[in-house]
């Protein structure tokens, strides 16, 4: 996710080619590649948050 440029879009088919041809496998968890997809960006708004009540 950090290498997409901001403004570009990447679903999330797209990033399971991606880790399935890295990885040599035939196809990638939809669900799985999702959650973890979004983990850091939720991380991250978490943080922001925290910092904005401080």
């Amino acid at each position: 996710m950090k290498r997409v440029p901001r403004g570009r879009l990447i679903t999330v088919n797209r990033i399971r080619e991606i880790l399935a041809r890295k990885r040599n496998a035939t196809v990638g968890c939809p669900i799985t590649t999702g959650i973890f997809a979004c983990k850091p960006q939720g991380q991250r708004k978490r943080k922001e948050q925290k910092e904005k009540k401080i």
